[in-house]
């Protein structure tokens, strides 16, 4: 009773140390006191997959909900509400969404996916009232309108920044990412030329933003038309007064000398210009490059690569800005006077041939990361017990999200130790993506892990997911390894043996059928059934079928 009389002020800091679905589930319906509470204070949802209220508690919220993030899984729960105040909408894989959002007062919309189709169908608007729009699915230009000041979207070429800028002349910030690989030289430059004639300075611009696509398969932008870029910013972003930040993220592109003159004169002009380029460079001229990136104002690393006479060299500017790093091996081959605190994404060497990489000191160099991403080839002999793997005792506290694959042919190699240390060192671990499955092995303690993509799974590794991760609450299975007719006793024990778990995903495209002609998917509707008979706890599991994929959720 001592607890009801608390001030607001109190509580209000209480609601701070919280989720929104834990105030709601902890302190709704107490008294109309704390209604009230919770209104005036729960101004954000996040309705994606941490999320565990209901239809009624969204119910009462709705009228007062100004931001909201959310999944195709729950737009059941709100897309029957108006949303009079909400101000900001982030849709996560979410493509028709149309209607719904017809009527909203919307100031911010941004489109998310995870995984983009090839051929996708979106009933994409962006109503008249946004003023800032994000998305990472390459949309029709035509849909943009001149009330964006304040855009992010990706483009397939020059040309498209060109026509985003004759829709939105008063755009104050804009990012743009090359959605394609730019292999050869343009093929449009006479539309460039005849197109940028007609273009007036864009006088309000005060933040500009042009990344090429990091594509790991091709690496290759070595034809991407670095010379219209340079164009456009210096004709049609040339108010220096107003443009204050400029940033360029070039990927494997190829080095040369009046490219690196340019980025050295934008890197004197502009208040705020920030570079990060990875240029592939032939063994011949790397001391060349080394002598002309030697400029204070700039500093690099070096990347092996399996491609003969060939290596990429990354070169920054200072002070580092941006969130990501690529190319990782070591903190040795880093310079020791460059602050790497921006870092929140880290992305290791891909090739690690008989090289050793390293996550000594890593924990302190780069102390605000939240994501690792060591996808690495390893080849050494099968019976070599040297380390190639190296690793230290220090804790990565705000990591969240590991992407740990090691191709190694060895199966007995100490390679395989590797993760069950970085699970040691990453506590808060909520979030792993590996082939592995060493690290289930053992009586030690696990990270928290709430999201797991596994390469394949069977029945054995079923019931040992289900004893070591008791917090797991969505699993992405690359392949099925049981017959068809089995599935349910793959997919069923999860809903049934884990509290919190909400989904798990496979192709259905394919699978073990061996001699059976029957479609994969009658198995997938025939699993669906006998999983919701299991239990009567179950009867409200669905299924979805997206992006080749199949879907068991819980509703």
């Amino acid at each position: 009773m001592l607890f009801m009389k608390l001030p607001n002020e109190i509580i209000y800091h209480i609601f701070d140390f919280l989720k929104s679905s834990d105030i709601l589930q902890s302190f709704s319906h107490l008294n109309h006191r704390y209604d009230n509470l919770i209104q005036s204070y729960i101004k954000y949802l996040d309705l994606t997959n941490g999320w565990n209220g209901n239809q009624q508690d969204l119910q009462w919220l709705s009228k007062t909900i100004q931001k909201l993030k959310i999944n195709r899984f729950n737009f059941y729960l709100i897309n029957n509400y108006q949303l009079p105040q909400l101000q900001s909408l982030y849709l996560d894989n979410i493509f028709v969404y149309g209607d719904w959002i017809s009527k909203m007062n919307l100031k911010s919309l941004t489109l998310w996916f995870n995984e983009i189709p090839s051929c996708y169908a979106a009933d994409i608007t962006i109503p008249e009232t946004v003023v800032r729009f994000s998305t990472n699915l390459p949309i029709d230009l035509n849909l943009l309108h001149t009330n964006l000041i304040d855009l992010n979207i990706k483009i397939t070429s020059v040309i498209d920044l060109i026509k985003i800028v004759q829709k939105i002349p008063l755009v104050q910030r804009l990012s743009i990412t090359f959605y394609q690989d730019y292999h050869m030289e343009d093929d449009d430059i006479h539309d460039h030329e005849t197109m940028i004639d007609k273009l007036e300075p864009l006088n309000k611009l005060n933040s500009f933003s042009l990344s090429t696509n990091y594509n790991t398969w091709s690496k290759n932008n070595t034809g991407l038309p670095f010379n219209q870029i340079a164009f456009f910013i210096d004709n049609y972003c040339s108010n220096k007064n107003i443009l204050k930040t400029v940033s360029l993220q070039l990927y494997f592109i190829k080095f040369n000398e009046e490219l690196w003159s340019t980025i050295e004169r934008y890197k004197n002009i502009y208040n705020h210009f920030n570079f990060y380029g990875l240029f592939i460079v032939e063994i011949e001229i790397i001391e060349k490059v080394q002598k002309l990136s030697k400029n204070t104002n700039f500093a690099y690393h070096i990347e092996r690569t399996q491609i003969n006479n060939t290596i990429y060299i990354h070169i920054y500017s200072l002070p580092f800005y941006f969130d990501k790093f690529y190319g990782f091996t070591s903190c040795s081959e880093l310079n020791p006077n460059v602050s790497f605190s921006s870092v929140r994404h880290l992305y290791f060497t891909e090739t690690c041939g008989t090289y050793k990489i390293s996550f000594e000191s890593l924990a302190k160099r780069m102390s605000n990361l939240i994501s690792i991403n060591c996808n690495i080839n390893i080849e050494h002999d099968y019976n070599t017990t040297e380390q190639i793997i190296i690793v230290d005792k220090d804790i990565f506290y705000h990591v969240r999200s590991l992407h740990f694959t090691m191709r190694c042919n060895s199966k007995t190699c100490r390679c395989r130790e590797v993760l069950c240390h970085l699970l040691n060192q990453i506590p808060y671990l909520e979030y792993l993506n590996t082939s592995e499955v060493e690290f289930l092995s053992g009586n030690y303690s696990l990270p928290p892990i709430k999201e797991l993509i596994q390469g394949d799974c069977d029945v054995q590794l079923v019931n040992l997911l289900i004893k070591r991760l008791p917090y797991l609450t969505t699993l992405s299975i690359g392949y099925l390894r049981t017959n068809p007719d089995h599935m349910s006793e793959i997919v069923g024990p999860f809903f049934i043996n884990l509290p919190l778990f909400k989904s798990v995903s496979f192709p259905y495209g394919g699978g073990w059928c061996g001699n059976d002609t029957t479609p994969y998917g009658k198995y997938i509707q025939e699993a669906l059934k006998l999983i919701q008979n299991m239990n009567n706890s179950l009867s409200n599991v669905q299924l979805d079928w997206y992006n080749g994929k199949a879907t068991f959720y819980r509703q």
